[in-house]
């Protein structure tokens, strides 16, 4: 999900998906949260809050099912985790699997290239 950087001095970044009712939030200190079954009028008063941190803590915080994101990776660390997965636990013989890594990379490396240019733009 594309965040957006927001002016708080507690989060770092808000991102919304319209579809699935999933509000995240980035804090500065690192965490990363989802919150659930937020309507897209919440997230969009939450963007147009005088103050995030305050209206996140008055009308998300506590209201919504939420859920820690372990952490937010570097797209390098994400490549390096799944080769790793991929090397270790994908059976068969290891010159089968490079093919399996080859293409794992090149897709999750075109994503986050496609994200980082999303990112760029908006910024």
């Amino acid at each position: 999900m594309q965040r957006q950087d927001v002016k708080s001095s507690n989060i770092k970044s808000v991102g919304y998906d319209e579809r699935i009712k999933i509000l995240e939030i980035e804090f500065k200190g690192g965490g990363l949260y989802e919150y659930y079954a937020v309507q897209k009028d919440t997230y969009e008063h939450l963007m147009k809050a005088g103050s995030i941190g305050s209206h996140f803590h008055k009308h998300v915080k506590n209201c919504h099912d939420w859920k820690k994101i372990e952490s937010v990776e570097s797209p390098q660390a994400q490549i390096e985790r799944l080769t790793n997965f991929i090397t270790k636990e994908v059976e068969g013989i290891p010159n089968q699997n490079e093919g399996t890594v080859d293409f794992a990379i090149r897709i999750i490396t075109e994503l986050q290239q496609e994200k980082l240019k999303e990112l760029e733009k908006d910024g």
